[in-house]
């Protein structure tokens, strides 16, 4: 349930110690006592019951995921403007609460919010936290990676806070992150399948250079190759302007190998980021609707 500063030791396990530790003896007997009461399990693998049982821990989507223009332009902002204080103020609290079109959180908020269950989501590219925080703004759980210098940056998150008081806060307000200060690229094979064959949805956000830096292509390829069924979320992916093209190249690649690689593709820019937004469908269980 608490945020970590997660160590990797040798054997690949986690050290959960430091003020995580302080705070989950803090909040142990109270918070999980509660969910216990409330019918919510933890099975130590990411265990959460959202209004119903789990269906089972695997990425497979069985019921249909709808993407519904009218719905998401629509689609109430009040759980981010609550968490928005608890990203960077500046340029990210605005940016949160932004209109789908211009920012992408709307559209997460309201995934999360319909097709939440059990299963965790996975947030690439933690940086100010503004999107791990709108995926688990109605309570599912998130975990989100980022390398060990992305720390400086969801510093500016805590504002001028402790990080201990930023994260009770974080907690306070109902949100349920978990951090990962590491590159999933080198996380052993038997943990990648474990985080990834217990989510449906994939969010990456990262340094937007798939071929000059190719982390999301190594990473959408380890996806493909332990035959994920989920759902993965591009950033930036008209991003020809910047980044020396990259990501829109990368796009329109995905694009041409997308019947021999058995998904489908949907350019949702429009109710996404202004910079471009792309949703790769393992699962053939996704159907936008348009507006006419």
């Amino acid at each position: 349930f608490f945020a970590s500063n997660d160590r990797m030791l040798n054997d690949g396990s986690s050290d959960r110690g430091g003020i995580f530790g302080l705070i989950s003896s803090i909040y142990s007997k109270g918070l999980l006592q509660h969910m216990t009461d409330s019918g919510f399990t933890d099975s130590g693998d990411f265990a959460r019951n959202l209004g119903g049982p789990c269906e089972q821990f695997s990425s497979r989507i069985t019921k249909p995921i709808v993407i519904d223009y009218a719905k998401v332009k629509t689609h109430p902002k009040d759980r981010l403007v609550e968490l928005r204080e608890y990203t960077e103020k500046l340029a990210y609290a605005k940016r949160m609460v932004n209109a789908p079109g211009k920012e992408h959180y709307r559209l997460l908020h309201y995934l999360t919010e319909r097709y939440g269950d059990c299963r965790h989501v996975v947030d690439v590219g933690t940086g100010s936290a503004a999107s791990a925080l709108a995926l688990g703004a109605t309570g599912v759980r998130v975990e989100s990676f980022d390398l060990p210098v992305g720390v400086k940056e969801r510093q500016m998150a805590w504002r001028d806070r402790s990080e201990e008081a930023w994260y009770a806060g974080v907690v306070g307000a109902g949100a349920e992150i978990d951090f990962h200060n590491l590159n999933l690229l080198h996380m052993p094979q038997d943990q990648f399948i474990q985080h990834m064959n217990s989510t449906w949805l994939v969010f990456i956000d990262t340094a937007h250079l798939p071929y000059s830096k190719p982390f999301e292509r190594e990473l959408f390829n380890r996806l493909m190759d332990m035959q994920y069924k989920g759902i993965v979320i591009l950033d930036e992916i008209h991003g020809a302007g910047t980044f020396g093209g990259e990501t829109e190249r990368w796009w329109y690649e995905l694009q041409d190998h997308a019947e021999e690689r058995g998904y489908t593709y949907f350019d949702v820019s429009d109710i996404g980021h202004y910079t471009g937004t792309g949703i790769i469908d393992f699962s053939g269980k996704v159907k936008v609707i348009k507006e006419k």
